[in-house]
C-alpha cells in the first residue's frame, strides 16, 4: 500500500500520495472499494474516471493527487445527497438566490457560476469591477432594471 494522507469531508475525500509514482497503485486499490463512486486525478493515465483539470478543479501544488467521490451510504459527516465538494450534479447544480435592493423580483432560470457572485455583488454595491478584477460576469438577469 502506498503511503497516503487523506482529507475527508462531506461526500468526497482528497488523497495525497507521498510517492507520486504510486498514484496509479493508490487509484487501483481505491477502485476495489465498494464505497468509492468516482476517482479523479492527474494524469488520467493513473486509472481515474476523469482528470481534475477537465473538471476545472486542479491547482498544481495544492490539489490532492486523487479526489474520490464517496458512495452516499459512505459519505462522511452527513450521509445524504447534496453535499459539498463533489462533482455530482446534485452538488454542482444548486440554487443561487439574491434578495434585496437592486435585485429583480421573481424567479429566474439560467446558468451562473460561483465566480459570478462577486461581480454581481460589486455592481449592487455600486463599486467598479476593477476593484477585485473578478473572473466571472455580472448576472444582469438577476438585477432590477
Amino acid at each position: 500500500m502506498p503511503r497516503v494522507v487523506t482529507n475527508t469531508g462531506g461526500a468526497s475525500m482528497g488523497v495525497y500520495v507521498r510517492d507520486k509514482s504510486r498514484v496509479a497503485d493508490a487509484a487501483g486499490l481505491l477502485r476495489r472499494e465498494p464505497w468509492v463512486e468516482s476517482i479523479y486525478c492527474e494524469p488520467v493515465a493513473a486509472g481515474c474516471d476523469r482528470t481534475l483539470t477537465s473538471l476545472h478543479s486542479y491547482f498544481a501544488g495544492r490539489s490532492p493527487d486523487l479526489m474520490v467521490d464517496l458512495d452516499d451510504d459512505a459519505a462522511l459527516n452527513f450521509p445524504q445527497p447534496g453535499q459539498h465538494g463533489t462533482h455530482r450534479l446534485t452538488d454542482m447544480r444548486i440554487p443561487l438566490v439574491f434578495s434585496g435592493a437592486g435585485v429583480a423580483r421573481g424567479g429566474l432560470g439560467g446558468k451562473a457560476s460561483l465566480v459570478d457572485v462577486a461581480p454581481t455583488v460589486l455592481r449592487l454595491l455600486g463599486l467598479p469591477g476593477v476593484v477585485l478584477q473578478p473572473d466571472g460576469r455580472v448576472l444582469e438577469e438577476a438585477l432590477a432594471r
